[in-house]
Parts: structure tokens; sequence; C-alpha cells
């Protein structure tokens, strides 16, 4: 290719001299002096160009391979990011379920601990109510004990302070009738002896003379028997005295020939409870 542009340039230039008709020897040796100083010129170009030529030739794989490892150190580099990212995305969601793992721990530990305490503080809330209420029991049981330890204790008493008990009274010619005028009910017990009721038996061959109430009895002993209307529904306080002035209780026989009767004064009182008291009557002419 070299040999060939200076003859294309040397046909050039003898075209524009024979076009001019020039032919002086020293023209024509400077024209051929320029030809040949302008081949040289344009091989040098081409060479130039041809080593351009052969040197992008030889570097092309060079500039793919150099292409290929920055594409391949980019796609390394962020692959390594991405493994880099998501291995500090897991520690991150590691500490952090680490973390609520924790506090969910703490959280049960503190129920736990709250649950046991409120379980202690029931425990004992409910020992106390247990013993507050054995307690409660123990003292109803000792008062229920106490009031039935308590007993009243009614006594029969005549005007003089003794007691009706054994008391004798006599009927003689000329003598009023005797009669019981005051009784006295003493309570020396240690509980109040709730309502009473006073009955008076006799024995055969004896009456009274009163405003008492005859009732019938079975009792072969006394077959006689009167009830006082006054005092009923009366009650005696423990350590009482309590009077029952005038009871209109004339004692006398209605039977000719008797000169020895009994009486019994029944004083029923409290649960069931009574007392009595026995005493006689005797004729003397």
């Amino acid at each position: 290719m070299a040999d060939k542009v200076p003859e294309r340039k040397q046909g050039f230039w003898r075209k524009v001299f024979t076009l001019l008709n020039l032919s002086d020897p020293e023209l024509e040796r400077r024209v051929a002096d320029l030809e040949k100083k302008s081949g040289d010129e344009e091989q040098a170009r081409f060479a130039v160009i041809e080593k351009r030529i052969s040197d992008l030739a030889h570097n092309l794989p060079d500039r793919h391979l150099r292409v290929f490892a920055i594409v391949f150190a980019s796609l390394s580099g962020l692959i390594a990011f991405s493994a880099i990212f998501v291995g500090w995305l897991a520690w991150g969601l590691k500490s952090d379920a680490q973390q609520r793992i924790q506090e969910a721990r703490t959280e049960a530990q503190q129920a736990i601990r709250e649950t046991k305490a409120d379980s202690l503080q029931a425990t004992k809330d409910m020992q106390l109510l247990v013993q507050q209420a054995v307690s409660n029991m123990n003292y109803q049981f000792q008062v229920l004990a106490g009031e039935s330890l308590k007993k009243p204790d009614l006594k029969i008493l005549v005007e003089s302070g003794q007691p009706l008990q054994g008391q004798e009274f006599v009927i003689s010619n000329g003598q009023p009738i005797p009669s019981l005028d005051t009784l006295f009910f003493t309570n020396a017990g240690t509980k109040a002896t709730g309502p009473i009721n006073l009955h008076l038996d006799c024995s055969q061959g004896a009456t009274i003379g009163t405003t008492w109430l005859p009732v019938q009895t079975q009792d072969k002993e006394f077959p006689r028997r009167f009830e006082s209307l006054s005092w009923n529904g009366v009650s005696i306080e423990p350590g009482n005295d309590r009077a029952f002035p005038n009871p209109h209780c004339y004692l006398n026989f209605d039977q000719a020939g008797v000169t020895n009767a009994t009486f019994r004064l029944v004083v029923f009182y409290g649960d069931d409870r009574r007392t009595e008291a026995v005493f006689y009557l005797k004729r003397k002419d």
C-alpha cells in the first residue's frame, strides 16, 4: 500500500507539469524531490496508522478483560456489600430478638414473683382470716359455754327471811286462819330466771281461800292445784330479790277430822327449771 500511494502522487504531479508545459530540469528535479518527500510522509502516516490499528487489535482483548475485571470486581463488591448488609441486618434482628426474649423473660420472672407474692399475701390473709375465725369461734364458744354454765338459783323465803321450806302453820280455835302474807324470791344464781309461774299444790283434805285459779292435776299426793295469774311472766335478775306482797293465799281444811295437811309451792322458771318449798298446816284445839 505504501508503494502504490507515491505512484498516484507522481502521476498527479506529472499531470500538473504536463498541463503547464513545464520542462525545466531543475524544476523536474525539485518535483521529483517533492514527490519523494510526499511519498515518505505518506508512508510514515500509513505506518503510524497501521501501528495504531495493530496496537488497537492487540489491546482490544486486554480492554475486554479489563472491562470484565471491572464488572466482576463491581459485582463482587456488590455481593460483598449485600452479604455485609444481610449479615448486619441478621445481627440486628438477632439482637432485637434476644432483647425481646430477655424482656419476655424479665416480664415472666416479674409476673412469677408477683404471682408468688400475691399467693403468699393471699395465704397470709387466709391464715389471718382463719385465725380470726377460730379466735371468734373460741370466744363465742367461751361465751356460750359461760352462758350455758350460768344458771338461775331461785330461793323462796317468808316475811321473816326464813326459807318457806319446812315452815309449819297452825289453826287453833279463836285464831285467824293462817295465810301467806308476803313471799320473797331471791335469785342466788348467775342468770336471770326468765318468766316465772307459781303453782300451789294441796294434799287431801286441805284447800286455800284465794283468788288463785284452780287447775286440774293427776298428782295423787297433791290432788288439788292452784295457779297464780298475777305473777306469771315476771323475771328476776341474778343477785336480786323480789317480793310477792299480799298473795291472798289462806290455808285451811275442807274436811272434818283432818288435822294435818301438806302444801307445796312450786315455781317454774327458765328452761324447764323449777324450785319448790313444802310447808305444813296443823290443827290445834
